[in-house]
């Protein structure tokens, strides 16, 4: 995945908020994981490697599992419990069909 400056800026940004939550969000080039106080919420990691990866894709790598790691903390119950999302409703319009 190619994650682009602009929404890096804003991964780093929600990661800060859900670390002010209490969300601890390990990330580095090879995996990430996400605690809520203590409790492990998930994550993911590759084996160790034979030869380091070259720095491009390190850095690749490593804002790809901080999206996916911000994306773990924000569907996780424990974030769902402090910010209940409203249901959606959905209508039918009353228009004739012809």
């Amino acid at each position: 995945m190619n994650i682009s400056d602009y929404e890096h800026e804003s991964n780093r940004k929600k990661a800060q908020q859900l670390g002010a939550l209490g969300f601890e969000l390990e990330v580095n080039a090879d995996g990430y994981f996400v605690r809520y106080q203590g409790q492990g919420l998930g994550g993911a990691r590759v084996l160790p490697r034979a030869k380091p990866l070259h720095w491009r894709h390190r850095a690749a790598n490593l804002r790809d599992n901080l999206s996916a790691a911000v994306r773990l903390a924000e569907r996780s119950k424990a974030y769902q419990t402090l910010f209940p999302q409203k249901p959606q409703v959905n209508t039918v319009s009353n228009q004739a069909t012809a």
